[in-house]
């Protein structure tokens, strides 16, 4: 099972449980866990000790609650202690960008990756993400990657859907349909 479907179920209780605070305690949270993921990356022996299955997880909590308890709303301790119990503190990453993703649905926004062999100008980025609104019907937040390796087009990613519309893509389906052409013809 993949980590992302792992995370699905916590990503949607703690969800649940942040809609039910003020939107001041549900902007503390989201900032206490962005500040958590920010330290984890940096500090590679905090995730090896959280992630190690050798330590027990009553020690794993217990350090959670020394270094957390002070510093972040108690929900997300709380949270992160049933998580460690789990032994699921590997998902904590994927259960904060499932969580953002949950947000963005409620408030009707669709995050979307479009890659291009350049970098777009401000009209054809006005284009696309008017065209992605009116299509979608949520506005729209447009992450851009540059890759010369696809020549020229675009690729635009929306969660599992590709539309791949780029100039390396269509080449080589037309090198698949000779190479499949040829051998049926004997060449």
């Amino acid at each position: 099972m993949s980590s992302i479907k792992q995370a699905r179920p916590y990503a949607e209780c703690l969800h649940e449980l942040i809609k039910e605070k003020s939107e001041q305690e549900r902007e503390e949270i989201l900032a206490d866990y962005k500040a958590l993921l920010d330290f984890v990356q940096k500090e590679v022996s905090f995730r090896v000790f959280m992630e190690a299955p050798g330590v027990s997880r009553v020690n794993k909590k217990e350090l959670l609650e020394k270094s957390l308890r002070k510093n972040c709303h108690d929900l997300l301790v709380n949270f992160l202690a049933v998580l460690v119990q789990n032994g699921g503190f590997s998902l904590v990453e994927d259960i904060y960008h499932q969580i953002e993703k949950l947000m963005e649905e409620e408030s009707d926004i669709v995050r979307v990756s479009v890659t291009t062999a350049n970098e777009l100008t401000e009209e054809n980025r006005s284009r696309i993400t008017l065209k992605l609104k009116e299509k979608l019907q949520a506005d729209i937040i447009l992450e851009e990657q540059v890759n010369p390796d696809i020549l020229g087009g675009f690729i635009i990613r929306i969660d599992d859907t590709i539309v791949n519309n780029s100039i390396k893509y269509h080449l080589n389906q037309i090198k698949k349909c000779i190479s499949e052409r040829s051998v049926s013809y004997g060449i």
